[in-house]
């Protein structure tokens, strides 16, 4: 199947966790275009991007699968946060698909604004699960033929999606720092994160250890991290489901670097068992 776009695809306004907004070329199996504009109203999280690349990257998994299997995040290679997405602006998506079938899908992505890369995706890696156990299959057909033909209105952003997970409770430990989080007990982006399943999206975790990390980084180089400092996020591994009120461990500790940047290991703890790790890079002063 290969479409290209006709016009601009406009969702039901109850939409509060699917970002890509029209489908302007699709190729089954193999790759896709996209857009969404950001909120006006604030600032995009930037990890939020990367949300838009991985879902772009599902309807294409989807519709190979014939809405039998979805894919679910659980590795990512390395993911090249450049630059902060403006508020009101076009953002275009891209995903190639290196593998696709019924047991996973291999993927990279790039999202960029007036021909400006805010980020790029590597290595990713997702298994492919029952889609009835997280949505209704009928209900996501539909939605991939509205975005391919157009309809509907926009989405609203929830400004909560800023800090959806507050840092607490923090505690010096060696070489860095470690925050108490609590996944939402609930929110506005569970209804479709999933409909069927509520999972914590690991995007709004990475947000939470980007966040952590910019402050350990500044306690470790006495100076302030510009917030449109490029971030690179590398070897993340999802190790299982966070539900809505689970309660973690969020530890970010530097580690010894060969480049000018800082680098960092992120792990974040359920009942004393890991559920995520990565290595995170912030460039000094």
């Amino acid at each position: 199947m290969h479409r290209v776009w006709s016009g601009l695809f406009l969702r039901p306004a109850a939409v509060n966790f699917l970002f890509v907004e029209a489908i302007t070329l699709f190729e089954s199996g193999r790759r896709a275009r996209g857009r969404f504009r950001s909120p006006q109203e604030f600032a995009l999280p930037r990890s939020l991007v990367a949300e838009a690349i991985g879902q772009l990257a599902g309807w294409v998994a989807m519709e190979r699968s014939s809405f039998k299997s979805r894919p679910i995040a659980a590795l990512i290679g390395e993911c090249v946060l450049a630059h902060s997405a403006g508020r009101d602006a076009v953002i275009d998506l891209e995903v190639e698909l290196e593998r696709c079938d019924e047991d996973a899908i291999s993927y990279s992505g790039v999202a960029t604004m007036d021909s400006i890369r805010l980020m790029s995706l590597g290595g990713c890696d997702a298994p492919m699960l029952p889609l009835d156990q997280f949505d209704d299959p009928a209900s996501m057909q539909r939605q991939l033929e509205m975005l391919l033909s157009g309809g509907g209105v926009l989405a609203a952003f929830d400004p909560e999606l800023t800090d959806a997970i507050p840092l607490e409770a923090f505690a010096h430990i060696q070489g860095g720092m470690q925050s108490e989080i609590v996944a939402p007990p609930a929110g506005p982006f569970y209804a479709d994160h999933f409909p069927r399943r509520a999972v914590l999206p690991a995007t709004l975790l990475l947000d939470a250890a980007i966040r952590l990390t910019r402050r350990v980084a500044e306690l470790t180089n006495y100076a302030a991290i510009p917030l449109d400092a490029p971030i690179s996020v590398r070897d993340v591994k999802l190790r299982a489901f966070i539900d809505p009120g689970d309660r973690l461990q969020l530890a970010v500790v530097q580690v010894p670097s060969e480049s000018p940047a800082m680098d960092f290991a992120m792990t974040a703890v359920r009942d004393e068992r890991r559920v995520a790790t990565a290595r995170i890079s912030m460039a000094g002063s």
